[in-house]
């Protein structure tokens, strides 16, 4: 009987310090999000020539107009500019002119969008273009969209050492150079009609 009283003491610490083994878990959480970037126009993008009469221009020429375009990205960020011309028709050849719509089925006119410099966090870039998709880049004085629907390959950057550069906040001034087709009837109401989408792209 002395054997059994000395054991069940024994077995009761055995059983207690086990029961002090707990565990607890920890986890790893998070997600790895991608740097985005917002752009915005002036103006709310919008060109706005009024009325005028064809007779006012100098060579069917539309007087140059000013859009001021900003990108803000939430990170550092490589990126190009591309554009899509919404309407087509243009009247001049070419990758870089984009249409205004028709009128008695013929174009009404063309518009170029001409960017000569940008700055990157606040330091000036010159422009850059890129043929292949920005496999390779080659430093321009002036540069004009083009259609993404007809040179899709086409890619607008900016830096000083040959390739773009990164930042967080580009702004740039972008020149609207328009035109009227010469062989219209300006025998009444013409109205332009010209819309493009600018995309920007992550390089």
């Amino acid at each position: 009987m002395k054997k059994l009283i000395v054991f069940v003491p024994l077995l009761t610490a055995l059983a207690a310090s086990q029961a002090m083994a707990t565990t607890v878990e920890m986890s790893v959480k998070g997600s790895v999000v991608p740097t985005s970037c917002t752009p915005s126009l002036s103006n709310g993008g919008e060109v706005d020539y009024g009325e005028f009469k064809v007779e006012d221009l100098v060579s069917f020429e539309l007087p140059e107009q000013i859009l001021d375009l900003s990108v803000v990205c939430s990170g550092n960020a490589q990126i190009g500019i591309t554009a899509v011309d919404n309407v087509g028709g243009a009247e001049k050849i070419g990758g870089a002119h984009f249409g205004m719509g028709t009128h008695k089925a013929l174009p009404i006119g063309s518009y170029s969008m001409v960017f000569e410099s940008a700055d990157i966090d606040s330091t000036a870039h010159s422009p850059l273009v890129s043929n292949d998709a920005g496999a390779n880049w080659a430093p321009q004085s002036s540069v004009s969209l083009h259609n993404s629907a007809t040179d899709p390959d086409f890619i607008l950057s900016f830096g000083n050492s040959g390739a773009p550069a990164s930042g967080t906040l580009l702004n740039a001034t972008m020149k609207i150079q328009g035109s009227i087709n010469p062989n219209l009837e300006f025998n009444d109401i013409i109205d332009l009609a010209g819309s493009s989408t600018i995309e920007i792209k992550y390089l």
